[in-house]
């Protein structure tokens, strides 16, 4: 390609007729002199300059390519050293594992015992009557009529001559009665804060009221009565009456009753039933509890009757009569929530003993069950409330270390922070099921005993209210009576669902044999050189309370190391324990995983030496000290692993090695050599990128075409012959290596001298002191590019490349 290229330009000598042809060469040679004489210092590639450059000055780098990266594993290749392995974390290591026997917490009990009771008690309520004294009202009294006219006749026959003289006969009567004399007056229990409604009682059973007879009599005038009219007028005060005729008809709600009758032809006698059926109080109570409704009762009666003829006696006078009877039926009150219907403090309390608790139980704050332990309550005695049931509550309140569900639809209230359980009458007297959650003894908590058992008192405070602004109907019967409460907890085996307190409890485990280290013949480095062992412990901790690690490391030479460490908890998720598995990691830094990181100065404990074995033993514990929540597992084991890995630095002895070469050198010398090119000095530059921590040297050699050694020589320039290892085993170490070439005359070489060389090997070694802190890692690698580097510059004769113009002469 090189030759097609200058050739070129040569062949215009013989045309001396083509003068563009000539001066086009002139000119673009030129502007090629220009162009490549700037060109310092800048990467060259000769198949790519044009056949017309005829000057080149200054460095000119010819890039050769790049050779083969390779990785640390493409080094060590497979199974090239028995018993080298990748870590987690993909770096060079021997490592040795033991799976450890599984320690089974055997006498952590987790059931416990409450055994069957049941009690009951009785509590007596006061009445609840409304004492009152009946009123009853008897009237009777004549009506004054005009019967002027008739005097004189006395008793006799009234003729048809004296009925135009006599049109009418008209009576009337007028009576005030005073609350003095009339009143309702009721003895009010103090769980009764006011009354609404007074419901009278009927005496007839109708349920109609108080019955209200109004009696007119004609008497000896019956005889001559020709039909008219008798109006009736009642006033009543001291509340809103309610009055009722004989069909259960309202007739009158409210003070003033008035109507107007109608009175047959020839009627002796006219009878009004009316029926008072409530009161509606505006009075309030009084100092001493008592309620007093007076009642003041005017009545105005009217006749106007049309004259007959017949038989009439003025002895027998008509009259008016009104009769009465007012007896409390029922009445409408309002309840006092503040006073208490009954209210029960137990004296003797039922004893309870928990057997069976955890013997590492130390001190207990709560215990939280899985399954459900169950108390019962029932209340007799107060079903005459009817369906004034649900207006009446009863508070049932638990003992302290009592801590109930609340469940949703349980036909009561729980309140939590009272310990108060609230249930209506209607519902307690059918009972109700209350669910026990958790048994919680407060800061201080409870010691078991020896034998793993609590003697508690159970007992219950109860008590009964109405319902604020509460109204019911109290009837006149008496209502004094008892209230039987009865509780019973059934036995009843309990599982823990977890216990909070002190628990103390340790393990030990250790390998069952010593873990050997047999690595004395392998060509490593370790230890006192800076690499150091990761042991690491893989401990399962079954138990929602951290666990806490101590123990000893010690090696074939009893050199021990202590060692801590606190372990991660078990968690808590739906219902069941997850155990946590911790990594427990014991080295001289900390890995990038999550672990539980122990320090250990290795180099120092160990005086830098690595030893064949290493040994422990560990205690595994709660920490007694604390007070804590334990959430119970179903299977309470302890199961652990172990291994211990060596990170290793590799020696020369391994050959680890880079190697490369790069091809086809000779076509380029002799692009070169067939234009006497004259050269300065010739280097062949490598640059390597180096991502292990290992420090190389490097060397290269020159082959003929023939696969011969050339005789040329390669030099590494002083400074240019190392390659630097990369300070952390990931950013790239860059060096650059300069190797001059040369023959055994001394005085530089010919580009000539060098057209036999075919190819250059390349190969880098790890230095014998290579040793370093950084682990080693299969990706890290090495890279190489390749350049030839012509210093001092191409000298060109420019004279054969210029034409000259034949002369005319």
């Amino acid at each position: 390609m090189y030759s097609a290229l200058f050739s070129r330009c040569g062949t215009n000598k013989n045309l001396n007729n083509m003068k563009l042809q000539k001066y086009a060469c002139r000119i673009f040679a030129a502007m090629l002199i220009v162009a490549t004489t700037a060109c310092v210092d800048r990467d060259y590639r000769i198949d790519e300059v044009s056949g017309e450059v005829t000057l080149i000055s200054g460095k000119t780098k010819v890039y050769v390519g790049g050779l083969e990266k390779m990785t640390l594993g493409d080094m060590l290749g497979d199974n090239q050293i028995e018993g080298l392995e990748k870590d987690a974390e993909g770096n060079y290591a021997y490592t040795y594992s033991g799976v450890g026997e599984t320690i089974k917490i055997e006498n952590f009990e987790n059931k416990f015992t409450i055994p069957g009771t049941e009690s009951s008690f009785s509590v007596d309520y006061p009445s609840f009557s409304l004492d009152m004294a009946g009123v009853v009202i008897d009237e009777d009294a004549d009506i004054a009529v005009n019967t002027d006219l008739l005097a004189g006749l006395g008793t006799g026959t009234l003729p048809e001559a004296l009925l135009a003289q006599i049109p009418s006969l008209q009576g009337s009567y007028s009576k005030r009665f005073s609350g003095d004399d009339m009143h309702l007056q009721f003895s009010v229990p103090e769980q009764v804060d006011n009354i609404k409604r007074i419901t009278f009682k009927d005496v007839d059973a109708g349920h109609r009221g108080a019955p209200l007879r109004l009696v007119v009599d004609f008497g000896g005038l019956a005889g001559v009565n020709g039909g008219g009219k008798v109006n009736i007028e009642l006033g009543l005060q001291g509340g809103k009456f309610r009055m009722l005729d004989a069909n259960n008809n309202l007739v009158c709600e409210g003070n003033d009753y008035n109507e107007v009758y109608d009175i047959d032809y020839g009627t002796e006698r006219l009878e009004y039933v009316l029926y008072i059926e409530s009161v509606e109080n505006t009075s309030q109570l009084t100092a001493n509890h008592s309620l007093d409704i007076p009642i003041e009762l005017s009545c105005d009666v009217t006749f106007d009757i049309a004259t007959k003829a017949g038989s009439f006696n003025l002895a027998e006078r008509p009259s008016f009569a009104l009769y009465a009877d007012f007896e409390y039926g029922d009445a409408e009150i309002v309840m006092n929530d503040d006073k208490k219907i009954f209210e029960y403090t137990p004296t003797n309390f039922t004893k309870i003993n928990v057997t069976n608790l955890p013997k590492e139980v130390k001190a207990i704050n709560a215990i939280e069950l899985a399954n459900d332990a169950v108390i019962n309550f029932y209340a007799h005695g107060l079903e005459w409330l009817g369906d004034n049931g649900d207006k009446v509550f009863v508070e049932v309140t638990m003992p302290d270390y009592l801590i109930l569900h609340a469940l949703p639809n349980a036909g009561y209230e729980y309140d939590e922070e009272r310990h108060v359980l609230k249930a209506t009458i209607s519902d307690i007297s059918e009972g109700v099921e209350v669910i026990i959650d958790r048994l919680d003894f407060g800061a201080t908590g409870l010691v078991p005993d020896e034998n793993g058992s609590l003697s508690l008192e159970l007992g219950f405070d109860v008590d009964a209210s109405f319902v604020k602004d509460s109204t019911i109907a109290l009837s006149s019967l008496e209502h004094n009576a008892t209230v039987v409460i009865r509780t019973g907890i059934s036995e009843v085996d309990l599982s823990l669902k977890s216990i909070s307190g002190m628990v103390d409890y340790s393990y030990v485990f250790k390998p069952e044999e010593p873990i050997a280290l047999n690595i004395q013949d392998i060509d490593l480095e370790v230890g006192g050189l800076g690499i150091s062992p990761v042991i690491t412990l893989n401990v399962e901790n079954p138990l929602s309370i951290p666990l806490e690690l101590e123990g000893k490391l010690f090696d074939d030479c009893n050199r021990e190391i202590e060692l801590r460490a606190t372990l991660n908890p078990a968690t808590y998720e739906n219902g069941r324990v997850v155990p946590a598995m911790n990594k427990v990691v014991i080295a001289a830094k900390k890995p990038a995983y999550d672990c539980v990181f122990v320090e250990v100065d290795f180099d120092e404990e160990l005086k830098g030496e690595l030893p064949s074995m290493f040994d422990f033993e560990f205690t595994i514990g709660v920490d007694g000290s604390k007070r804590q929540t334990l959430y119970v597992p179903e299977k309470l084991e302890i199961n652990y692993d172990y291994n211990v890995t060596i990170p290793v630095a590799l020696n020369d002895k391994l050959s680890i090695s880079y190697a490369g070469e790069a091809g086809n050198l000779n076509e380029i010398f002799a692009q070169l050599a067939g234009y006497d090119v004259r050269v300065g000095d010739v280097v062949l530059v490598a640059e390597v990128t180096n991502t292990t921590p290992l420090a190389l040297s490097a060397k290269a050699e020159l082959f003929n075409l023939d696969g011969t050694k050339s005789d040329a020589q390669a030099t590494f320039e002083e400074g240019f012959d190392r390659i630097n290892g990369s300070k952390d085993g990931v950013t790239p170490a860059v060096s650059t290596l300069r190797l001059a070439l040369g023959t055994d005359s001394g005085n530089g070489i010919v580009v000539s001298d060098l057209t036999a060389i075919d190819k250059a090997t390349f190969e880098a070694t790890a230095e014998s002191d290579a040793v370093t802190d950084v682990a080693l890692r299969e990706e890290q690698y090495v890279a190489v590019k390749l350049w030839i580097e012509i210093d001092g510059g191409i000298t060109i004769d420019i004279n054969d490349f210029i034409v000259k113009e034949e002369s005319n002469e």
